[in-house]
């Protein structure tokens, strides 16, 4: 399977957790990492972000959009617009056909193409992960083909080139960050997504974490615990977070293992996405250190 990761600026180190989650459990994964860092790592192809002419021109685009603005204070955001269209341009010039990707902090447990008959997996729309009413996330993602990857990009044109409107319309003026540009270009090309499952309710064997299963095991990278849980941390905004706060559902890692609980049935998680950065702490049972940083 195909693996496309990027990254903008000094490399994370829990980035190599993330690479060698995806090496260790996918014996045939092919990662390719776009990137402006001068990095050679074995098993990881790197695409050099300033050689991609498109992406520089859209960078500049980008950081004039949002000059003057919070996102400006911290180019996490604009960055992650920008990962969009690298997944758009890579996989163009690398001849990818179809690709997984997913944020640097989540570990991944389960090989796609083997539970592929297990979970419902659309090949002809955008496979993803949603958090809330008003935010998909690349928790984890599944690309079946490159034209739907520039879909998207047009989409994120589309909205980037009518900001003030959009804004006005779907965030009553506040601004859009890549998550809630997903969620908007959901709403206008509702052909191009199909929602991966979170919840236990769909009889699916297999879970995906938007982000608040990782969020309540061990927080986010600023708060480590909350009112309801302790040491734990649960956003109700979440769709996840508010089942997990009900107790409907239970969650724990265990045995190097992370499961969902629910009325005495065990549920896998394929993956964790680690908010707090700490990856170490979540590493898979066959996890092996094959890339160093």
């Amino acid at each position: 399977m195909n693996y496309i990761l990027f990254n903008i600026g000094k490399t994370p180190k829990y980035l190599k957790y993330c690479i060698n989650s995806i090496l260790s459990i996918d014996k045939e994964a092919k990662v390719t990492l776009c990137t402006d860092d001068d990095l050679n790592l074995n098993n990881v192809e790197i695409v050099n972000f300033d050689k991609i002419s498109e992406l520089k021109s859209k960078q500049q685009e980008i950081k004039k959009l949002f000059f003057n603005t919070k996102f400006n204070e911290n180019p996490l955001w604009a960055a992650s617009i920008l990962r969009v269209y690298a997944l758009y341009y890579v996989g163009l010039s690398n001849d990818i056909k179809d690709f997984i990707h997913f944020d640097n902090d989540v570990i991944i447990y389960k090989n796609l193409k083997d539970i592929k008959n297990d979970i419902l997996l659309d090949d002809k729309r955008i496979s993803i992960t949603e958090s809330d009413n008003n935010h998909l996330v690349f928790g984890y993602s599944y690309f079946p083909n490159i034209e739907n990857a520039e879909r998207l990009c047009n989409s994120f044109d589309q909205i980037l080139e009518n900001y003030q409107y959009f804004s006005n319309n779907f965030a009553r003026g506040g601004q859009l960050n890549e998550m809630r540009m997903l969620k908007i270009t959901e709403t206008i090309n509702p052909n191009l997504f199909s929602i991966l499952n979170s919840l236990p309710y769909e009889g699916s064997e297999y879970l995906f974490d938007p982000s608040s299963y990782g969020q309540y095991l061990n927080g986010t990278n600023t708060k480590r615990g909350n009112y309801f849980f302790k040491r734990s941390y649960v956003s109700t905004s979440h769709v996840v977070g508010r089942e997990i706060k009900s107790k409907r559902i239970k969650v724990n890692y265990k045995g190097k293992i992370p499961t969902v609980y629910f009325e005495n049935q065990s549920f896998k998680l394929v993956n964790l996405h680690v908010h707090s950065k700490k990856l170490e702490k979540f590493l898979p049972k066959e996890y092996k250190n094959i890339v160093k940083l």
